[in-house]
């Protein structure tokens, strides 16, 4: 990902959405100018034989000035059986409220349909993360603290 360095910028929550929409399109590219803001959002793809391609949302400065540049998350390798719980945007995943406090939910606490998850964070925005059903988590299927995309397995509830 890349992503844009200093100054205010654009609203944080506005640039949540375009990655969003980005990430969840076929867009490959997109580029937004407000007054003397420019953004532009590019979508990297990446491929390797006999995987499913897997795209992440990056935004640039489109002058390329103060770009920092990081790695991208990992995905599952491969299908994970029961009902699965994904990311709903790019992001850093967030487990626990803070490092100082407990994960939100644990592998065998049971959850109600609503009940908060994790948090995924993109430009200062905390997105919670809710499960969709009621039963078991039965698996945390990523780190905290690791990049994470839309689509990406997050938990798996029984």
């Amino acid at each position: 990902m890349t992503a844009a360095g200093g100054g205010d910028g654009m609203d944080p929550e506005k640039l949540k959405r375009l990655i969003d929409l980005v990430s969840r399109s076929r867009i490959a590219e997109l580029e937004i100018v407000e007054g003397k803001e420019k953004v532009r959002i590019v979508k990297a793809t990446t491929s390797s034989p006999g995987a499913s391609s897997g795209s992440t949302a990056g935004v640039a400065p489109a002058e390329g000035a103060g770009a920092v540049s990081g790695a991208a998350g990992s995905s599952a390798t491969g299908p994970v059986a029961g009902h699965v719980v994904t990311a709903t945007m790019y992001g850093i995943l967030h487990l626990s409220p803070s490092p100082e406090e407990a994960p939100f939910v644990s592998v065998g606490d049971e959850v109600e349909a609503g009940r908060k998850l994790c948090l995924i964070e993109a430009m200062k925005v905390f997105t919670p993360v809710s499960s969709d059903r009621a039963g078991k988590v039965a698996a945390v299927l990523a780190a905290s603290g690791s990049e994470v995309e839309a689509g990406q397995p997050l938990f798996r509830i029984e």
